[in-house]
């Protein structure tokens, strides 16, 4: 497994919600080897992982293994991720929305 960053976003949170006021999320591009198990077709897979950060400190992550057998899909999906500032917790309800459309 593979893991290359795609985007950073810092976001000015609301005084009391962080100490320093900020958080970082990353949002990472996962490449995993193809195996007959994923049920996609293809040399490699994709997913996301989103990590969120306070205080340069690792906060919470989630990741999301093999979306997609599209890198350019899933990097089409990260970026709408990051545009829109989907937190760790947010991730997997998201998706489901995107996966419905």
């Amino acid at each position: 497994m593979s893991k290359y960053l795609q985007s950073k976003v810092e976001v000015e949170l609301k005084e009391g919600d962080s100490v320093n006021g900020k958080m970082q999320l990353e949002y990472y591009l996962i490449e995993s080897d193809y195996s007959q198990s994923y049920g996609c077709a293809g040399d490699k897979v994709y997913g996301i992982e989103i990590v969120k950060k306070d205080n340069e400190y690792y906060a919470e992550s989630e990741i999301i293994r093999n979306l997609s057998n599209s890198k350019e899909d899933t990097k089409g999906i990260l970026s709408l991720l990051a545009r829109n500032t989907v937190t760790p917790v947010g991730l997997p309800s998201v998706l489901d929305d995107l996966m419905a459309l």
